[in-house]
């Protein structure tokens, strides 16, 4: 891990990937605050998020700038971001935080993204495609951040198994 003192957890992934779910049990496991940073209309989200990760510590954030822009461009949005804006809000993620990314099975996605009736869905079943920007993006997240861990959420053993190693990553930075 290329973090020396864990700060905040970032958990990112495709919609249905078990982000909430981890959260809940991390929030549980630690003690810590979780925060939801998805999109909110303002004026310049670059400065939102340099903020909101200036200040936070010890807490679970869902969603990130990383999510920011990748669903924008599936909206048709330009980036909130200029590339070094971007950049630096990467660097204070890699500096400061472990990034979870959420990355299940392609099955397995589509079939909870399928039981998903109750909340309307952002995007379509056929974003969750190989080679589909959204879904190889959290494929590609390592190139990114060096702190990362990749999860699959294929079951509970699996989610006990995370949080367990999270546990003891944040205690031992």
């Amino acid at each position: 891990m290329g973090v020396q003192k864990i700060q905040n957890i970032v958990i990112e992934g495709i919609d249905c990937a078990g982000k909430s779910t981890l959260a809940k049990e991390l929030k549980t496991a630690l003690g810590w605050d979780m925060r939801f940073l998805g999109h909110k209309n303002c004026q310049s989200q670059f400065l939102r998020y340099l903020k909101e990760y200036g200040t936070l510590e010890q807490t679970i954030i869902e969603r990130s700038h990383v999510s920011e822009s990748l669903y924008g461009k599936l909206f048709g949005r330009e980036s909130p971001f200029s590339k070094s804006e971007e950049e630096i809000l990467d660097g204070i993620l890699a500096e400061t935080a472990l990034v979870i990314a959420c990355v299940p099975p392609l099955a397995l996605a589509r079939e909870r993204y399928a039981e998903r009736t109750h909340v309307r869905q952002i995007i379509t079943s056929d974003t969750l495609a190989p080679g589909h920007e959204i879904f190889e993006h959290y494929f590609d997240a390592r190139k990114k951040f060096p702190n990362i861990l990749r999860y699959e959420s294929k079951n509970f053993d699996e989610l006990e198994s995370l949080v367990s190693k999270i546990v003891e990553i944040v205690q031992h930075s």
